[in-house]
C-alpha cells in the first residue's frame, strides 16, 4: 500500500515539474514583432484570397436550385416557357 502511495507521489511531483515552466529570460527585439505582424497580415490576406476564389462555389452550395423538370416546376408553381416560345 505504501509503495502505491510513493509511486503516486512520484508521478504527481514529476508531472508538476514537467508542466511548470521555468522563468524565460528572453529578449524580443523589434524584428520579432515585425515578423509576427507580417505573419498575421499574410494569414489575413491568404484568407481573403481563398474566400474570393471559392466564393462562387460557396454561394452556389447554399443557393436554392431552380426546378429543372416540368413536373418539379408544376409542383412549385413556377412554369417557364420552352426555349422556342421565348421572344428574342
Amino acid at each position: 500500500m505504501s509503495e502505491m502511495r510513493f509511486s503516486r507521489g512520484v508521478i504527481y511531483v514529476t508531472s508538476l515539474v514537467a508542466i511548470w515552466p521555468p522563468a524565460a529570460l528572453a529578449y524580443l527585439d523589434p524584428g520579432t514583432g515585425s515578423i509576427i505582424l507580417q505573419g498575421l497580415l499574410a494569414a489575413i490576406a491568404g484568407t481573403l484570397v481563398a474566400g474570393r476564389l471559392y466564393w462562387s462555389r460557396l454561394k452556389s452550395f447554399f443557393a436554392r436550385k431552380p426546378p429543372s423538370t416540368p413536373e418539379e416546376q408544376a409542383e412549385t408553381g413556377k412554369l417557364t416557357a420552352p426555349e422556342s416560345a421565348r421572344p428574342d
